[in-house]
């Protein structure tokens, strides 16, 4: 027997939680900050640092310490028991099917860490209603207990409408039968075992399967094609419009660019100083651990996002290096500049340039553009990039008298300093949508 030896790099949860905080557009990380200031008490915002909407009053700030401090609840809360879901309504920014959601747990008299691990799954319900599909995993890593993930689970399955929370269309399915009236097992055997075979309308295989009559098995599937694997596809306003949010904004200052951060992308944040003071006094063990685990998990959100700034400035920074003609003006073409390249000048893996590319915006004086568009691929050993060169065939062709074949296109291209083959010059005439040379002439 021959013995391998094989070295395999695992990620931490802190370095996945980087991960996915670099690669989140700036809507999407003020919304995860937003949520997680709800399940992480030690988080908080900075208030020495300017805010909107003014500073809180102190009576807020008690109610918001009773929401997330389950030991010392009963201290902050007024004789009448409050509703653990009463203000959840504010960051949701108008959404029909939260809003119905929370309307329907606002009766319920839920435990406020209950009431939070239902905020934390209602936050992640895509359009369908469907939960994301590894919403098990980012629970934990929000350090909710297994046991809290299941009972929020089962309270938001049982509302309405039935299906939502499920976290794939077998569950969906299930979800919905289980509200039907009478026995309904079949239904739910074919269900879990044989939904290949009814989308195929195998309904004597299934019958088969299941040792059950065909018209039995008729009737149970036509019961499941009456169901709705979109559940909550039919609430209007779901689907909000997005605004973009730049990260960075680069200013002219008339000898060059500069390149400044986005201030207002985020609130500043800070670690709750009385959770902290908290966590170094008790003489309890079980809440000493708890909060010096949300104060790890704070520390390491606070670096994760100064890191994600910190790489998207830096990317940018390249890119002003390479792209000063575009970003003064629209109408000049991009230069190639590869991901690999911008890695190579920060030191860090080209994954991460990718990361950070994603969902992000820049502010330039000729317009906001995502960050995405500024890497492109260089054809040949030039510096001539896919963009310009499409670019450079679309204006020869608009400028053209006699119109010229793809050969002559290509000479004259090679000739402004563009080297492509006569079949790339053909291949970028279709993707613009441009006939040929004679069905041009022909036109004429």
């Amino acid at each position: 027997m021959e013995l391998t030896q094989k070295t395999q790099q695992t990620l931490s949860a802190q370095q996945l939680q980087s991960m996915k905080i670099l690669q989140m557009g700036a809507q999407e990380l003020r919304q995860y900050v937003e949520t997680l200031m709800l399940e992480n008490p030690v988080l908080e915002h900075d208030e020495a640092a300017p805010e909107p909407a003014g500073d809180p009053q102190p009576y807020d700030r008690l109610e918001w310490a009773a929401a997330n401090d389950r030991q010392n609840a009963q201290y902050y809360a007024s004789d009448e028991d409050r509703d653990p879901m009463a203000n959840v309504g504010g960051t949701t920014g108008g959404d029909r099917l939260t809003d119905d959601l929370f309307a329907q747990f606002g009766g319920l008299r839920l435990e406020p860490e209950v009431a939070a691990a239902i905020r934390f799954l209602v936050a992640r319900l895509g359009a369908d209603g469907w939960l994301e599909e590894d919403i098990e995993a980012q629970a934990a890593e929000a350090g909710i207990s297994p046991a809290l993930f299941a009972r929020a689970l089962d309270e938001l399955q049982a509302a309405e409408p039935a299906g939502v929370g499920a976290r794939s269309l077998e569950e969906c399915l299930r979800l919905q039968i289980a509200r039907q009236a009478g026995d309904h097992s079949l239904a739910e055997r074919i269900v879990a075992a044989h939904l290949p075979d009814l989308a195929r309308g195998r309904l004597a295989q299934i019958a088969k399967q299941c040792g059950a009559p065909e018209e039995e098995v008729r009737a149970a599937c036509a019961l499941i094609r009456r169901l709705n694997p979109h559940p909550c596809a039919g609430f209007a306003g779901r689907e909000r419009p997005r605004y973009v949010i730049p990260d960075v904004r680069i200013l002219d200052t008339g000898d060059g660019f500069e390149v400044v951060p986005n201030q207002d992308m985020l609130p500043r944040l800070r670690l709750n100083p009385y959770y902290l003071q908290l966590m170094r006094d008790t003489a309890d063990r079980e809440t000493r651990d708890y909060l010096l685990k949300k104060a790890n998990q704070a520390k390491w959100v606070v670096h994760s996002i100064e890191q994600r700034q910190a790489t998207v400035l830096g990317c940018v920074r390249c890119i002003v290096g390479r792209q000063e003609a575009f970003l003064r003006s629209r109408g000049r073409s991009l230069r190639a500049l590869s991901m690999q390249e911008v890695a190579q000048q920060l030191g860090v893996h080209e994954s991460t340039v990718s990361r950070a590319a994603r969902e992000k915006y820049v502010q330039a004086p000729s317009g906001v553009y995502p960050l995405g568009i500024f890497f492109s691929r260089a054809l040949g050993e030039g510096d001539t990039s896919l963009d310009a060169a499409r670019k450079l065939l679309k204006s020869l062709i608009d400028g053209e008298g006699e119109p010229l074949s793809d050969q002559k296109l290509c000479e004259e291209m090679q000739r402004q300093g563009c080297v492509v083959s006569r079949r790339t010059v053909t291949k970028y005439r279709l993707e613009l949508g441009i006939p040929s040379a004679q069905a041009r002439k022909a036109r004429r």
